[in-house]
């Protein structure tokens, strides 16, 4: 008889409509604990059917020329309500013991407010990609609501046995875009622009040092989280990040690598610190092949010196300091003939003798032979009669 009234009422829409919907579908979820789940869960789908009619009625009475991205958030609190409450029942049910609630399992109702909160994010993602012109939003706050109240249940929902680690990322990917579509929409926001690295890097700084697993979550994705989030303001910001947030990376990742004792990570201290270098560079017109050999050069000795795979074969260590040492050596020699390649020659093989580095002093004694040899070559060409005395010599 429900279903029947349902149909009769199909050719109206009224402001009550809406209601009788839903009505119906709490009829549907009563009756199914005697009949089949299938019907409950009918029940359910009217019951969301039902305030999305109410929404809508609610939106066609409103005065024209409003924004669709409005619209679209409504439909978004509305669902992530439905989903909150769903989501709250199960917790409730779950914590007096029992498996079933009405003729639904907890499963089946945990599953029905995964479905509204996928449906959720998925009117708030529509609601801000929205054009903002001509018609602005006027419901920016809700909407950032919903982000936050969307991004939590994702976060709880990790700590729940049967929830897995993407719920963490799926949380972080909703708080992250607050941030996004707070500062695209609040222009005053841009003060803190500059600051947006250091306060990443702070705040990842707290994920790794937060004890996530007394608090009930796995610690694995928290660092993984901890350790993106600065490079998702890099992504953001490449063009237009400063020396001094360059720096602030290249200490963060030094210390993750530190206390993660995993050297993969100083990689990218390395990089930003290359990065940083290559600017500064730039800036000030320094052109030479040179400075950003020795750049490369440097931070390549560094990797050897301290990455745990380069220490474990003295052939492969001996290798890689060959390798960094030419790049500087190699440049010199190519570009900056005759006293930068004898200075630097010497300086290498001074650094190998001292330290006991074969490798510094084979490239450092090459390097100011080479350069020697080829001046050599120049003066007797330049100056033949100078053959006969440097034969007498060599004599």
């Amino acid at each position: 008889l429900a279903g029947w009234g349902l149909l009769l009422r199909l050719p109206f829409f009224t402001t009550y409509t809406g209601l009788l919907t839903i009505a119906v579908g709490v009829v549907g979820v009563l009756v199914s604990r005697r009949l089949s789940n299938s019907i409950g869960y009918g029940g359910l789908l009217l019951v969301t059917l039902g305030c999305y009619e109410l929404v809508t009625h609610y939106i066609l009475q409103a005065p024209p020329g409003g924004s669709i991205a409005d619209a679209l958030t409504l439909y978004g609190l509305v669902t992530a309500i439905l989903a909150l409450s769903y989501r709250l029942g199960v917790w409730w049910k779950s914590r007096q013991g029992v498996d079933r609630w009405w003729n639904f399992p907890l499963t089946g109702l945990k599953n029905v407010a995964h479905i509204h909160w996928a449906v959720a994010s998925t009117w708030k993602i529509a609601a801000a990609t929205i054009p903002t012109v001509p018609v602005a939003p006027q419901l920016t706050l809700v909407h950032l609501f919903i982000s936050v109240l969307l991004g939590g249940y994702a976060l709880i929902q990790a700590r729940d046995r049967d929830g897995g680690d993407w719920w963490i990322y799926l949380g972080f990917a909703e708080l992250l875009g607050v941030g996004i579509y707070a500062r695209s929409i609040f222009q005053n926001l841009s003060i803190v622009d500059e600051g947006l690295i250091l306060i990443s890097c702070l705040i990842g700084l707290l994920l790794l040092l937060a004890p996530w697993r007394q608090w009930g979550w796995q610690d694995r994705p928290w660092r993984l989280v901890a350790l993106v989030l600065p490079l998702s303001r890099v992504v953001f910001e490449s063009n237009r990040i400063s020396l001094l947030n360059l720096a602030v990376l290249a200490v963060f990742y030094a210390g993750v690598a530190r206390r993660q004792r995993q050297f993969g990570w100083a990689y990218l201290s390395l990089a930003f610190l290359n990065w940083a270098t290559m600017r500064v560079l730039f800036e000030y017109h320094l052109t030479s092949p040179l400075w950003y050999a020795t750049s490369i050069g440097l931070s390549i000795l560094a990797a050897v010196q301290w990455d745990p795979y380069w220490q474990t074969s003295k052939q492969n260590r001996h290798y890689g300091r060959i390798f960094g040492s030419c790049t500087i050596a190699v440049t010199a020699l190519l570009w900056h003939q005759p006293w930068l390649p004898i200075g630097i020659g010497l300086a290498i093989a001074i650094c190998g003798l001292v330290l006991r580095v074969r490798a510094w002093l084979y490239i450092g004694t090459i390097t100011f032979l080479l350069t020697n040899a080829y001046q050599l070559l120049i003066l007797i060409t330049e100056y033949p009669i100078t053959r006969w005395a440097i034969g007498l010599l060599a004599g």
